[in-house]
């Protein structure tokens, strides 16, 4: 069948800012963006990319492929 790999996502600062929009702490959240180092970010996407695996991922690749392809 193959395994070749296809990116589906990505974030950046901005995702994360645009999270915070009408926050009380939202100055504080972009004071930190500033400073986030690109570790942190790789983290970041890293603890997204595991959840949404262990969430939504196989539900939604179902679904999509079923409605999109079938």
């Amino acid at each position: 069948m193959g395994n070749k790999m296809y990116p589906i996502t990505s974030v950046c600062k901005e995702d994360i800012s645009n999270c915070f929009i009408g926050e009380k702490n939202y100055d504080e959240v972009k004071k930190r963006l500033k400073n986030m180092k690109v570790n942190e970010m790789k983290y970041l996407a890293s603890k997204l990319a595991d959840d949404y695996c262990g969430q939504l991922y196989w539900i939604s690749l179902k679904s999509i492929f079923k409605d999109k392809f079938l």
